[in-house]
């Protein structure tokens, strides 16, 4: 590692015409400058391109075109012009803290130059969001709730799952970019984030966490957060779980494998909740598979999901085939 850490940040822009100033300008403007900011246009229709224009005589901006093919493509598209030791993730509506990069660069001095910097972060609300039933709209805080380094990145994912404090989203950390080039990508499914960080963790070794919030997530309709569950959402955790139990085999210590354990319950747990606010009855095959696999049966999510919904669709059977592969798992 060099004296001075250089951290690349990659930038998908999709049809934000109304955030992409804000956005880009809060990049430009932090106390410590990024080593370069790659802004993939994903095949904007709106006049996203226009506005990148005027940015593309910065020397440390980059603009690249693509045809839209999805955020995660658009981050590997920006991930192959990187050239910074680290590399950085950020999604075109939302903000970043103007002392991000002086405090990330700290903490990798501070630490020795770790695999992966975690950190914490915040949620504003767009001025023309529509709240959803019962939602409010007050800003909050994710907190990371630990300062420190950890000796393999799911030791560190271990100690956020038992402080609560866990999230997969690629806008909060900062990882060397020599881990990506283990065949690590982001997949063009829904909920890429979660498919890739425990792969990500997995191969990752000194892991730093900072618990200062240094990004502000915009929350707006018509985002990819903000949108209705559908297959595509079930799909995507089903994936997500799958690769995770590769990973689960793949590593040796026992604690590890807990770890990873964790994660592909969570991954059951939101897969059932998709399916429960897209009025969706899970496919049998993915549902039976992660509950065996997984070894977890949560009894809450089954009864607000299947039984008012085998109650009006008449399929009590799904139900009942399901508890009785459960249980003749556990004999």
């Amino acid at each position: 590692m060099s004296k001075y850490p250089s951290i690349s940040v990659v930038v998908p822009a999709f049809n934000v015409e109304k955030y992409v100033d804000s956005a880009i300008n809060s990049l430009l403007q932090q106390s410590d400058p990024f080593h370069e900011i790659i802004i993939v246009d994903d095949g904007s229709s709106d006049s996203t391109p226009t506005k990148l224009k005027q940015y593309s005589a910065n020397p440390l901006v980059r603009v690249v075109t693509t045809k839209n093919h999805g955020l995660g493509a658009a981050r590997n598209r920006g991930k192959e012009e990187a050239t910074g030791e680290y590399i950085y993730y950020f999604d075109a509506d939302d903000l970043l803290d103007r002392s991000f990069v002086k405090i990330i660069k700290s903490a990798i001095i501070k630490s020795a130059g770790p695999d992966m910097v975690l950190f914490s972060g915040k949620t504003f609300y767009d001025e023309d969001y529509s709240p959803m039933h019962g939602e409010t709209t007050s800003c909050h805080e994710f907190r990371r709730n630990i300062n420190g380094t950890f000796e393999h990145g799911l030791d560190a994912m271990l100690a956020l799952q038992r402080a609560g404090n866990f999230s997969p989203s690629a806008c909060l950390y900062v990882s060397k970019l020599s881990l990506w080039k283990n065949n690590i990508n982001f997949l063009p499914i829904v909920h890429e984030d979660d498919e890739l960080i425990i792969r990500l963790c997995a191969i990752s070794k000194n892991t730093h966490i900072v618990n200062l919030p240094l990004f502000n997530r915009r929350i707006r309709s018509g985002s990819i957060m903000t949108s209705g569950a559908s297959r595509k959402n079930t799909e995507g955790y089903h994936l997500a779980f799958m690769s995770a139990w590769r990973v689960y085999h793949s590593v040796a210590r026992a604690d590890h494998k807990a770890t990873v354990m964790t994660h592909l319950r969570g991954l059951v747990w939101l897969y059932l909740n998709a399916c429960r606010k897209g009025n969706l009855i899970p496919d049998s095959g993915e549902i039976i598979g992660m509950l065996l696999r997984s070894r977890y049966f949560p009894l809450r999510e089954f009864w607000r999901l299947y039984v008012p919904t085998a109650l009006r669709r008449k399929n009590l059977n799904l139900l009942k085939n399901t508890l009785y592969l459960k249980l003749n798992a556990r004999k």
